[in-house]
C-alpha cells in the first residue's frame, strides 16, 4: 500500500511538472551592483537586444544581501523567444539620466534564448565576472552565450591589424565563419541573433553583407526555417519585412516588372498622348472654323479661294480687284487666324 502511494505521488509530481511549466532565471551579480535593480526583459525586436526598454521589461527585482537574484514564473511563451537579464548597477545619482540607457560603467547584461520550462543560472565567476557562465539543463540557452564568446575570440583577432588587406580578409573570414556556425545549430533564432550583427548598419560587416545578399540564397532558407519553426511571430516577420525591404534598396527585390513590361506600358503612353494631340489639334480646328464667322465677307471669299487653291492673280480676277488689294486681304486674314503663311492656313482648314 505505502509503495503504491508513493508511486502515485512521484507520477503526480511528474505530470505536474510537465503540465504547469515553470521557468526559473537565477544569478548572482559583483559587489559593483548591489544595490541596483535586475531587469527581465522579453525581446520582441531582434535589433534590440542591448540596453533596457520600458516596453520590454517582464520583471524586476533587487538582488539580495549576497547578490543574488532570481526570476520565476510560468507566464512565458512555450516557444524559444530572446530575453535579457540586465543588472543596472547605476548610482542614485545616475538614475534619472541613465536608468534606461544601460550605459553605468558597471552595468551588465546577458541575451539568452528560453522556454516557459528553462531553468538557467548565471553564476559569478571566480573573477567576480557576472553573465560569463551559464549553467542549464538546456543546450539552447547556451547558443547565444557561445556566440558572443565567438565574437570575443573574432575581436581579440581584429586587435593590432594595421593592414586594410589583412584587416578586409579577417572580416571576409569570420562573416562566414559565424554564418557557418548559426547554420549548424539547427536553431533559426540563433541564426538571426547573428544576422543582426552581421547586418548592422553600423557594423564593419555591412558591406560584406550587402554583397553577400545579391546571390546567396542562404537568407530567403533562413526566412523559410523563421517560417517553419516561428510562423506569424514578430521574428519572423520582422526578418520578412527587412530582408524585403533591403532587396529593393539594393534593386534585388523579385517583385520588379519584366522589361517588356515596361516597354509594353511606354508604348500604351506613346499612344496615348499621341490621341490627346489628335483630339486637340481637331479640336482647335473645329475652333478655328466657328471664328470664320468673324471674317468680313471679302476675306471669308479669299479663304474659301486660297483652300481652292487659286493664285492671288485668279483670286483678283475671281472678285474683281487688285492684285495688292487681295494682298491686303490675305494678310488681314493671316493675322485673325494666326497663321504666317498659306500652307498653314490650308491645313488649319483644310477637312
Amino acid at each position: 500500500m505505502l509503495k503504491s502511494l508513493l508511486l502515485f505521488f512521484a507520477f503526480t509530481s511528474l505530470f505536474s511538472s510537465q503540465v504547469y511549466s515553470q521557468y526559473s532565471f537565477s544569478g548572482q551579480i559583483n559587489d559593483q551592483g548591489l544595490s541596483g535593480t535586475v531587469y527581465l526583459s522579453l525581446v520582441d525586436d531582434y535589433r534590440k537586444t542591448s540596453g533596457v526598454f520600458t516596453d520590454q521589461i517582464l520583471a524586476t527585482t533587487k538582488v539580495d544581501s549576497l547578490g543574488h537574484f532570481v526570476f520565476k514564473g510560468s507566464d512565458l511563451p512555450d516557444e524559444y523567444r530572446f530575453y535579457r537579464i540586465h543588472a543596472d548597477a547605476c548610482s542614485e545619482n545616475q538614475l534619472n539620466v541613465n536608468h534606461y540607457t544601460g550605459h553605468c560603467p558597471s552595468s551588465q547584461e546577458v541575451v539568452f534564448l528560453a522556454s516557459n520550462k528553462d531553468t538557467i543560472n548565471f553564476p559569478i565567476s571566480f573573477d567576480q565576472q557576472m553573465f560569463c557562465s551559464v549553467i542549464t539543463s538546456n543546450p539552447v540557452a547556451l547558443k547565444l552565450h557561445q556566440v558572443d564568446s565567438l565574437k570575443e575570440v573574432m575581436r581579440y583577432e581584429f586587435t593590432g591589424f594595421r593592414s586594410k588587406t589583412k584587416n578586409k580578409a579577417t572580416i571576409g573570414k569570420w562573416f562566414k565563419r559565424l554564418h557557418e556556425y548559426g547554420q549548424a545549430q539547427n536553431e533559426p533564432l540563433v541564426e538571426l541573433y547573428i544576422h543582426s550583427f552581421l547586418s548592422n548598419r553600423s557594423n564593419t560587416f555591412y558591406d560584406f553583407y550587402k554583397e553577400d545578399i545579391a546571390d546567396n540564397s542562404y537568407y530567403d532558407q533562413l526566412a523559410d526555417r523563421l517560417d517553419n519553426r516561428y510562423q506569424g511571430s514578430a521574428y519572423t516577420e520582422q526578418y520578412q519585412a527587412e530582408l524585403a525591404s533591403d532587396k529593393y534598396a539594393l534593386g534585388l527585390s523579385k517583385d520588379k516588372k519584366p522589361k517588356w513590361q515596361y516597354y509594353l506600358f511606354g508604348f500604351l503612353l506613346l499612344g496615348l498622348l499621341l490621341n490627346m494631340m489628335y483630339w486637340n489639334i481637331k479640336k482647335r480646328r473645329k475652333k478655328k472654323a466657328i471664328d470664320i464667322s468673324s471674317l468680313t465677307p471679302q476675306e471669308q471669299k479669299i479663304l474659301g479661294l486660297i483652300l481652292e487653291n487659286k493664285t492671288n492673280k485668279e483670286i483678283a480676277q475671281d472678285i474683281f480687284v487688285s492684285h495688292s488689294t487681295v494682298k491686303t486681304h490675305i494678310n488681314n486674314l493671316y493675322r485673325k487666324v494666326g497663321v504666317q503663311s498659306r500652307e498653314q492656313l490650308k491645313s488649319l482648314y483644310s477637312k
